[in-house]
């Protein structure tokens, strides 16, 4: 069968990686020249992990990266609202993303991408391109991000806003020890600020901020900063401004179905969601060695696409939904209501926090 995937992202050289590995022949096109070089870090929980020692490629990406096992939550005045232990089958960890995708395509077969191929139409089962060039396929694989133009001629929707925008970046500080292995996290008043610690004494870093749409600028962040206690001040100032992250968050609205005909949605294409549980990159993977697992087992594109759908779709979209939420508490902006949150937030039990972390980060039934 002749595969094509659509978008060489986290989700699309996964899946690529999944099928190679399984002795699937596939080819991914992709509309950039090439990998990034640069750019934030992302957060794998177990879930991640576990789907990457299923890919074999885990200890690689344990080389460099920070092992987590601790999240720490606090006021933006340094009261502490919860701490949780990070304990599961595999390692939660922190890498920078560009790092994670060299390791990817580094495990796939030579001459499996090809760049510079940016999408223009999809018919049935041809994908055109922009140089005028195109390709058939058996089966198509839409991972080709939350601006996704497969999925765009599949749903009739548009990106929802969070409501809220976002700033990241790799800082040249060295974390002190007492945030060592731990992610941390500081709650303000319609603002967010979160630092983990990465491999050779950096720090990866985000914040965030109510704002209009399209209305906020890169330079707006030092605002936030300077609201939060020292800790924030000291990772920014070795901080350099040129490489800051400055988006908008968005997400799609859940559907229930993510495959037509011959074509199926994957990752952010399929399930974008705001970042607030930090599953994006996870849900991908899980994505990627689930799909390869339903291709092995099921005989005709329909059975893989049913049998894939009826896995992924409830819990993905429960995520997305509960992602979004976990955001709109976060960004609380009534100074009454903030005071109400950070009061009832540490009273919550929490082996019910824990029972929720455990679905969320500790699945493995891919």
């Amino acid at each position: 069968m002749n595969i094509i995937i659509i978008g060489a992202g986290i989700a699309g050289l996964a899946t690529a990686l999944a099928l190679q590995n399984k002795g699937v022949n596939v080819k991914v096109y992709d509309k950039n020249e090439g990998l990034e070089t640069r750019g934030a870090a992302l957060t794998l929980w177990s879930n991640g992990t576990h789907a990457l020692r299923k890919l074999h490629v885990l200890e690689e990406v344990l080389e460099h990266s920070t092992i987590l096992s601790m999240g720490n939550l606090y006021s933006s005045k340094g009261k502490r609202l919860e701490s949780l232990p990070i304990q599961y089958s595999t390692p939660t960890v922190c890498i920078p993303r560009y790092v994670l995708l060299r390791i990817l395509a580094n495990r796939l077969e030579q001459g499996t991408i090809a760049w510079n191929k940016k999408i223009r139409y999809f018919a049935e089962k041809e994908v055109h391109f922009d140089d005028g060039r195109s390709v058939e396929a058996d089966l198509v694989i839409a991972a080709d991000g939350i601006h996704s133009v497969v999925r765009s001629q599949f749903i009739n929707d548009s990106l929802r806003y969070s409501g809220y925008t976002s700033w990241r970046g790799i800082s040249n500080t060295t974390l002190s020890s007492v945030y060592e292995n731990a992610m941390t996290q500081y709650w303000g008043e319609g603002g967010r600020f979160g630092f983990i610690p990465l491999k050779g004494g950096k720090t990866y870093w985000f914040a965030t901020a109510n704002s209009i749409e399209g209305a906020s600028k890169k330079e707006e962040v030092t605002k936030i900063i300077s609201s939060l206690p020292n800790q924030a001040s000291a990772i920014f100032e070795g901080q350099d401004h040129s490489e800051i992250i400055h988006l908008d968050i968005y997400d799609h609205r859940p559907v229930d179905k993510w495959s037509w005909g011959h074509t199926l949605l994957l990752g952010d294409s399929a399930h974008a969601m705001t970042a607030s549980l930090g599953l994006g990159a996870c849900t991908a993977l899980e994505d990627a060695v689930c799909f390869s697992t339903c291709y092995t087992s099921s005989r005709s594109i329909k059975q893989i696409f049913g049998e894939f759908e009826a896995k992924r779709v409830p819990r993905v979209n429960g995520i997305v939904r509960l992602s979004k939420r976990i955001g709109m508490i976060g960004q609380l902006q009534n100074p009454l209501l903030v005071r109400l949150r950070n009061h009832v937030y540490p009273l919550v039990p929490r082996i019910w926090k824990k029972r929720i972390w455990d679905k969320l980060y500790g699945y493995t039934d891919i």
